[in-house]
């Protein structure tokens, strides 16, 4: 943003975890979104344009993921399934989600090359 241009020019800042532990148990759901709000009055909103997302990819909430847009629901299996099912589970898994078969192919290519584990292991 450059000096002088109106507020309303800015671009949202959009962050997304994916967790694999439970970070709210008292949400229930899956999917779980925080916004900037006021203290004194938790429905006035300071921006839209500021938002976390946080995806609790647990055993504990999993079974929440069919409640998710299909797409959202497919990165979560991912995140979550990528080292628990076989090849033929996961192919069946993400068959319907190109980007996602394209991840995890290169997922097992990473965890098929000694080195580059070795390498996050060091790390």
């Amino acid at each position: 943003m450059l000096i002088g241009e109106p507020y309303t020019s800015l671009n949202a800042v959009i962050a997304i975890a994916v967790t694999t532990f439970e970070m709210f148990p008292q949400l229930k759901s899956i999917h779980n979104t925080f916004r900037l709000t006021a203290k004194a009055d938790t429905s006035v909103v300071l921006t839209n344009l500021l938002q976390m997302h946080i995806l609790e990819a647990t055993g504990k909430k999993i079974d929440r993921v069919a409640l998710l847009p299909p797409a959202l629901g497919a990165w979560t299996n991912f995140f979550y399934y990528s080292h628990l099912k076989s090849e033929a589970e996961m192919s069946m898994l993400l068959k319907d989600h190109p980007e996602l078969v394209k991840a995890y192919e290169k997922y097992q290519q990473f965890n098929h090359d000694e080195r580059l584990r070795a390498l996050d292991e060091a790390h």
